[in-house]
């Protein structure tokens, strides 16, 4: 049977065996001696009013004046009349009245108040944040379960009160958010909102947002509850890390992405504005020749740890204070900084082309792979990051032709590239413009 349907069986349990008691009570003492009815109409209220607690405060209060208008009824039946209207009855009947309401009023107000106590209870422990409830001049402060977990703790292992949470606050916190409090409390403001770190269970630190609401003071203005939550904000943190960290890096490599290029790349360029021996920089672009063929043999999945492995082993062919992006695909690109003359370059890169020759064993597959490299020298070939950009890339397209080998920038290169461009663009506007004409020449079969 329901939950409903079990309450509304006991209310009406209780309504009989209270109407069962008022009738056989004063009936029985009005039987034995009239003047008794009055000492039994006094008296029964209460004791049917312990059973009608159960059932609601406005059911109290029909159920205790009820008792007058059921004892009259009971005691004018059986011939006592004379005695409902007496005016020594008037006045326990009004006594009657007046303490069934104020039991009434007592059990409407205990009950709002377990009521909301069960409601923030069940909220305290549904509740996805770190709930408390500061009863300050208990010196007490409820915690939800929610607050321990979030620390790492269970449910209670802490003691509740405010000295728990001021023992958890990370040091360079601590006088600060003691201060907002403190202000709270004496008031006039009743709302805060405030962050710090707080210690875990594992000795380690979370962000927290707090926010907090005085709802009770005292008369001369001090706070006497307060409650509020705890927000975990370490994993939004780490989200947000995260967010930025990929915006400057690729999500495959974990390396410098093509925005952190150009700004290391600017970076390095100033600086060696500013060098008179360490003036020299180099730019190697790279492009792994053939890679689609590998992803198309082996699958995706396999690719993707060609290009992590293939980027560690470039990785560990450069110095520590050289740069390596991972600008897309199977593009990368290397900034050589504090080169002793332009020959260096050359150096690194026959060493890159060498290593890239090796295998890479993926797994149970080993796979071959062969890099294609364009190089440019800060100054001669640019002194913007943009320009020498655009001659490494250049110098890349020149060694594509050939694969597996690496080709300085040089202004013939750029005239080439400068004349196949015009070239193209010219054939594009022909044929838009229908300049060419089209001759067929049949072979025939003798």
């Amino acid at each position: 049977m329901s939950t409903p349907h079990l309450r509304r069986r006991s209310r009406i349990v209780q309504a009989a065996i209270y109407l069962g008691l008022v009738c056989s009570y004063s009936a029985g003492f009005a039987l034995l001696y009239p003047t008794l009815g009055i000492v039994a109409m006094t008296l029964a209220p209460p004791i049917a009013i312990v059973v009608a607690w159960q059932v609601g405060a406005l059911a109290t209060v029909v159920f205790g004046v009820s008792t007058i208008l059921l004892e009259s009824v009971v005691l004018y039946w059986l011939g006592f009349g004379a005695q409902i209207m007496d005016q020594s009855r008037i006045g326990p009947s009004v006594m009657v009245v007046t303490f069934t309401v104020i039991i009434a009023v007592i059990r409407h107000l205990l009950t709002e108040r377990r009521e909301a106590h069960r409601f923030l209870r069940l909220s305290l422990s549904i509740a996805d944040d770190g709930v408390w409830d500061w009863w300050i001049k208990e010196e007490r402060v409820d915690y939800s379960p929610r607050w321990f977990t979030m620390l790492g703790y269970e449910p209670g292992e802490l003691p509740g009160t405010y000295e728990t949470f001021a023992r958890l606050l990370h040091p360079d916190d601590k006088d600060a958010v003691e201060a907002i409090v403190s202000g709270i409390v004496a008031g006039p403001e009743n709302d805060f909102q405030t962050d710090f770190r707080m210690r875990s269970k594992d000795d380690g630190y979370r962000a927290v947002l707090a926010r907090g609401r005085v709802i009770e003071r005292d008369w001369d203005g001090s706070a006497l509850r307060m409650i509020g939550i705890h927000l975990d904000l370490s994993t939004r943190k780490r989200v947000e890390e995260e967010i930025v960290f990929y915006a400057y890096h690729n999500q495959l490599t974990g390396l410098p992405n093509r925005r952190s290029f150009y700004e290391r790349l600017d970076e390095s360029i100033s600086i060696a504005k500013r060098s008179d021996t360490e003036s020299h920089r180099g730019l190697i672009m790279l492009d792994i020749d053939d890679f689609k063929s590998v992803n198309d043999m082996h699958g995706p999945q396999i690719a993707d740890q060609v290009i992590v492995a293939y980027a560690e082993r470039l990785k560990s062919s450069i110095r520590e204070s050289d740069y390596l992006f991972h600008l897309a695909g199977d593009d990368f690109c290397i900034v050589l900084n504090k080169l002793a003359d332009e020959t260096d370059i050359g150096v690194v890169a026959d060493k890159i082309r060498r290593r890239s020759e090796e295998p890479l064993q993926i797994g149970d597959v080993s796979i071959s792979i062969r890099a294609s490299m364009g190089l440019a020298l800060y100054p001669r070939d640019g002194e913007r990051a943009s320009g020498l950009a655009s001659s490494a890339e250049t110098a890349l397209v020149e060694a594509k032709q050939e694969r597996n080998t690496y080709r300085f920038y040089t202004e013939e290169m750029h005239t080439r590239i400068v004349e196949r461009v015009k070239l193209i663009e010219e054939l594009r506007e022909s044929i838009r413009d229908e300049r060419f004409t089209v001759y067929y020449q049949p072979i025939v079969d003798s």
